[in-house]
């Protein structure tokens, strides 16, 4: 399920290299099909799903080996380990204490309720009723 509409140009041309990446892969397993018999048992075997990480069959990712992939990552850039699910946390955290509608967030994090990301991330707007109140006092001078 694709939630997010809209992305910034650096991941989109991530993604988009990924993408070219993954076509290649798939372009040269094919052509190293010996014969039809091969040709139509890779094609059997293969569901496209449309995803920007896949196995070979098309399937998605296992989560262990996205966890393995990740950490490895992580292992190799020198930076702290973090579960992949943290990196949600961090996305609200910095959109929220920037100053981002709590209502982008939901949608941005595909929250089905606004409550929901208002209840997990509140302690994030400990300046949002000084700010109101500010905000109201310059309005009614």
């Amino acid at each position: 399920m694709v939630r997010i509409k809209t992305l910034l140009p650096d991941a989109l041309s991530e993604i988009k290299t990924h993408r070219t990446a993954s076509i290649k892969l798939r372009w040269e397993q094919i052509q190293q099909c010996e014969n039809e018999q091969d040709l139509m048992k890779l094609q059997k075997n293969y569901e496209q799903r449309d995803l920007v990480l896949c196995q070979p069959n098309g399937d998605p990712v296992s989560l262990d080996n996205f966890d393995k992939f990740f950490k490895r990552i992580l292992k190799n850039t020198n930076m702290r380990v973090i579960r992949f699910h943290d990196l949600r946390h961090i996305c609200a955290s910095l959109l929220l204490g920037a100053g981002v509608h709590p209502k982008i967030v939901q949608e941005l994090l595909g929250h089905a309720s606004i409550k929901f990301t208002l209840d997990t991330y509140s302690h994030m707007l400990p300046n949002m009723q000084k700010d109101a109140l500010i905000t109201l006092d310059k309005l009614l001078k």
